[in-house]
């Protein structure tokens, strides 16, 4: 009998694109199984719109008069991993915890690293509902979470939930890449946080592939929901690259939501100094060119 994502990739009538998902789905399951060992640094720089005071017009005023849109600028720097749900075998959650906020430390680093490997290990639904409440105060206006591993979204028992396409070759850097677009018929990978709701709602958008590799570089997605009277759309896109272990990690990542044509959140992160620690319990960082036991 033959697995149903498998039956896929040999159902689709483009050998191309069957080729490209196998390898794919290849690299997300080897960061399903590592990328819980690694921690790293996120730098993360938000313009977020203030909500305006009450504001009437004054008759025979000036429309030049009405207030400009006033926006709000965060920077916070995190300690950044991922972690298993207990309840859902093979499910990732991003952890992180804060050590400076618009340049001032709110957090001694290696304080933050401790508390960051007991969330990666312990309870993280009750982990990251305390994570939101702190980006709250710490300034952010609104929040996207779990972008990091996007790339499992295409893990191979995923895969029926999507239809793909081929579409033209891009270039990103110095090398092409294939684009495969996708759309999920179903679920949702990232967890759009708002005024304290987390939406999760199917999504369309592109996956970039390396062509000399097959490696995927770049996933991004777009997802439109109706809130109240007002058309939102959310886009995000995530850069991955080589980890010095093997391992694709996140390099970088971008939020943005618009209402109707109104930019009110626009996030940019960046992801470096990862380390990888071995599988001991207490927490033991492997350098560059150790490999494990």
């Amino acid at each position: 009998m033959i697995a149903p994502a498998l039956a896929l990739l040999a159902a689709i009538a483009d050998p191309r694109i069957a080729t490209l998902l196998e390898r794919v789905s290849e690299e997300a399951h080897v960061f399903a199984q590592k990328s819980p060992r690694f921690i790293g640094v996120e730098t993360l720089t938000q313009r977020g719109r203030i909500a305006p005071p009450r504001f009437r017009l004054r008759k025979g005023a000036d429309a030049a008069e009405t207030p400009a849109m006033a926006y709000r600028t965060t920077l916070l720097v995190s300690e950044y991993g991922f972690g298993n749900l207990k309840e859902a075998q093979g499910e990732l959650r991003e952890v992180r915890a804060v050590v400076s906020v618009n340049g001032r430390a709110v957090k001694d680093r290696k304080q933050a690293r401790l508390e960051l490997a007991e969330g990666m290990t312990g309870d993280l639904d009750r982990v990251n509902k305390q994570m939101l409440l702190d980006l709250e105060a710490y300034g952010l206006v609104g929040a996207a979470t779990d972008l990091g591993q996007m790339l499992m979204l295409f893990n191979r028992a995923k895969l029926p939930e999507f239809e793909f396409t081929m579409l033209p070759d891009a270039v990103l850097g110095e090398g092409p890449v294939a684009v495969v677009g996708y759309r999920q018929s179903a679920g949702g990978a990232a967890s759009v946080y708002h005024g304290r709701e987390v939406a999760r709602v199917p999504m369309s958008g592109e996956i970039w592939i390396r062509r000399e590799t097959g490696r995927p570089v770049r996933i991004t997605a777009e997802m439109p929901l109706k809130e109240g009277k007002y058309a939102v759309i959310h886009r995000i896109a995530v850069d991955y690259a080589l980890s010095p272990q093997g391992v694709l990690l996140p390099s970088r990542s971008s939020y943005s939501r618009h209402q109707d044509s109104l930019l009110l959140v626009e996030t940019l992160a960046t992801y470096s100094d990862f380390k990888m620690f071995s599988a001991e319990a207490e927490i033991k960082f492997l350098a560059e060119g150790d490999k494990e036991q």
